[in-house]
């Protein structure tokens, strides 16, 4: 249940396994009718009474799929200290904080329209360090979420991290972001607007999604931020390779402010992408 039940809901996994019921219950049930008939016709042969057949069992419906979650809440209960240590283990040196209103649109019951944004912060390794609904993404709102994740890697012996990024509130007027203070155990902590809302921000000033040749412009736009490693793109140039292969096998980095800047401002934007 546990591995069904990832990103699925309780009706799926019900279906799922009900499924897999009807799949193993049928050949039973046709190996049964089988020796039966074979049965049968041994007695005709013979001219002998025919018994009476039991008929099989029924297949037996699940559970409903509200049975199925709360089997699995009490699943989660049961290791609910185990869950928490590993879920707060987690620590990073570059750190990555965004949210999103699709999760809290999915809150069912007495949840309901309880939160209005979901915010999550992860590491250089793809990994949730900590995930908190709110009703705002005011600085107030996420007072107590940067106090427990600074007392967090303080009582882990874990150095600050030194960078973190974020899709908005990286700078204001007055050359503070609200993360500057949220964060002020961290003073030598840097934030920074990540590259991918970086790209979104000039590809809504200059087109659309629906434009023709947004794809094409997105490409030619993330060749100029990004570089390919240099070890890795020649190990896999070894080999003939299709243009989706460097995204599965090689590093990225981004080229610097002042290679990125020469590139988006020069000609070289506007020619096909090699490498």
């Amino acid at each position: 249940m546990r591995s069904r039940t990832i990103g699925n809901s309780s009706s799926a996994l019900k279906n799922n396994i009900e499924e897999l019921h009807s799949q193993a219950w049928l050949p039973k049930v046709l190996i049964y009718t089988s020796d039966c008939e074979r049965h049968r016709k041994g007695v005709l042969a013979l001219m002998q009474r025919l018994p009476v057949y039991e008929r099989p069992p029924a297949f037996k419906r699940l559970p409903t799929a509200a049975w199925f979650l709360a089997a699995y809440v009490r699943d989660v209960y049961a290791r609910i200290n185990e869950l928490k240590a590993a879920a707060t283990s987690i620590y990073g040196t570059i750190l990555k904080i965004d949210s999103t209103k699709k999760v809290t649109k999915k809150l069912q019951g007495l949840a309901a329209s309880t939160a209005s944004w979901a915010t999550n912060i992860g590491n250089e390794r793809g990994e949730i360090v900590l995930s908190i609904l709110t009703s705002s993404e005011a600085a107030v709102s996420f007072k107590k979420m940067a106090d427990g994740l600074m007392l967090r890697f303080e009582k882990a012996g874990q150095p600050p991290p030194p960078v973190l990024y974020t899709d908005r509130d990286c700078c204001s007027a007055d050359g503070c972001s609200k993360y500057k203070d949220l964060f002020a155990k961290w003073p030598n902590l840097e934030v920074h607007l990540d590259i991918w809302h970086f790209m979104r921000r000039l590809a809504v000033a200059v087109t659309s999604e629906s434009h023709p040749l947004y794809g094409v412009f997105m490409a030619r736009l993330s060749a100029a931020i990004f570089e390919w490693d240099e070890s890795d793109y020649s190990l896999l140039c070894r080999d003939a390779i299709t243009k989706d292969e460097p995204a599965k096998h090689c590093r990225r980095r981004a080229r610097g402010v002042a290679r990125t800047t020469s590139r988006l401002c020069s000609w070289y934007f506007l020619q096909p992408v090699t490498h």
